[in-house]
């Protein structure tokens, strides 16, 4: 039997209250020259029923599961040592891109199926795991999967194109496409008070409303950045400053050999800070 892990994605007033200075960033290799879009290959494939596991590439970082259209509630967990990354399975046929987070290393996959309507009671209909060895690190924070979505024809994608028309320098991206993302998104406390713990964002929408929350806002960078070949991170976790600490969501991006803490949402540029507690990566 499985019991859903209940997480709210940052849903706090925190998000918009805080302000910090940006300071000036110096200049940068580009790690990477383009994003690296997600397919079904089919030469390395799990199946079970109606579960379809494409384990192709999952030496970029990434695997693809479909479930055939079906009535139900599914959820997919990755575990990769004491780390389980928890998603709802979308059931309409469609394959769903997950990131291998964690590195290098052996993966549980386990899809489950709601027991009973209307319960928290799960049944496992899937089991399997692989070991998975990456050559580049960084490839999976390039690609696209179902947190940080966007396509060739993407908005999102257009837009930092935009951007950083006639950039070279990594620093220089980064710093074009983050002070876009500050200066026109804004926190959104309506949908702060209302929002699902199942959100997921799109960043489509936030770049055409102009509104977000946090993990709007991160993944809204995220997205951009990958687009220019700059390995980002979506992070889930903590704002340690408040008593009881806030969910919240930030971005961390690739620069010069480390990963650098960027807050679109705060304002926040620093290599560490103790206020964040860094719960997952996608």
């Amino acid at each position: 039997m499985f019991r859903r892990l209940k997480v709210v994605y940052c849903a706090s007033i925190l998000c918009a209250c805080i302000l910090f200075s940006y300071p000036v960033i110096s200049s940068a290799e580009l790690t990477h020259t383009e994003p690296i879009y997600p397919i079904a290959s089919a030469t390395n494939v799990l199946k079970k029923d109606a579960i379809t596991v494409d384990i192709s590439n999952d030496w970029l970082g990434y695997i693809m599961i479909r479930q055939e259209v079906r009535p139900g509630e599914f959820i997919t967990t990755l575990t990769h040592m004491d780390s389980v990354y928890q998603y709802d399975q979308k059931s309409d046929g469609e394959y769903a891109t997950y990131p291998l987070s964690e590195g290098d290393g052996r993966y549980a996959i386990e899809v489950y199926e709601l027991s009973v309507p209307n319960t928290n009671r799960y049944h496992r209909i899937f089991s399997n795991s692989i070991d998975v060895v990456m050559p580049d690190p960084y490839a999976v924070f390039l690609i696209p999967n179902d947190y940080v979505w966007f396509t060739r024809d993407s908005a999102i994608i257009q837009k930092s194109e935009e951007l950083c028309e006639g950039l070279t320098d990594a620093y220089d991206m980064v710093d074009a496409i983050y002070q876009y993302v500050t200066d026109n998104i804004l926190y959104d406390y309506i949908k702060a008070a209302t929002v699902s713990p199942h959100y997921i964002p799109n960043a489509d929408e936030t770049l055409a409303t102009g509104r977000g929350i946090c993990f709007d806002f991160a993944v809204l960078f995220a997205g951009m950045l990958r687009e220019q070949g700059i390995p980002a991170k979506l992070i889930i976790g903590k704002h340690m400053s408040t008593n009881p600490p806030m969910p919240h969501a930030w971005t961390q991006v690739y620069l010069d050999g480390n990963w650098r803490l960027m807050d679109p949402t705060l304002k926040v540029d620093a290599y560490m800070d103790p206020d964040y507690l860094e719960m997952r990566a996608y």
